[in-house]
């Protein structure tokens, strides 16, 4: 009797040991190389980098967050403006047909001198 005990207590305790030593589904995704990359990606996209340059201006770009737009500023000669773009768009029915019409905005955020 005391066998069959001794084996119910281990497997008992296999099992535990077996649940609770196990991760988690959103932890064994988090560890995917696409979920790594996805994550290093959001961190490259805060660092600014240069997108253009033309007639001695720079243009820089950044993204400040996931699901935040891309800023953009530029440099040049004696200052730097940080600048917001964005498309405002709308929907415009002509008949049977819809079609998209886009308008682009944008603000300037900051004007500093270099």
């Amino acid at each position: 009797m005391s066998d069959f005990i001794f084996l119910v207590v281990t497997g008992i305790a296999a099992v535990s040991a077996l649940i609770f030593g196990m991760k988690s589904c959103s932890e064994w995704a988090e560890q995917r190389p696409s979920a790594i990359a996805h994550r290093q990606q959001i961190e490259d996209d805060k660092k600014p980098r240069k997108v253009n340059e033309a007639n001695g201006c720079e243009v820089w770009a950044f993204k400040p967050g996931e699901g935040a737009r891309w800023m953009y500023f530029t440099r040049c000669g004696a200052k730097t403006e940080t600048t917001n773009a964005w498309d405002e768009c709308r929907s415009v029915q002509s008949g049977k047909t819809t079609r998209t019409v886009c308008t682009p905005h944008s603000t300037v955020i900051t004007q500093e001198p270099k």
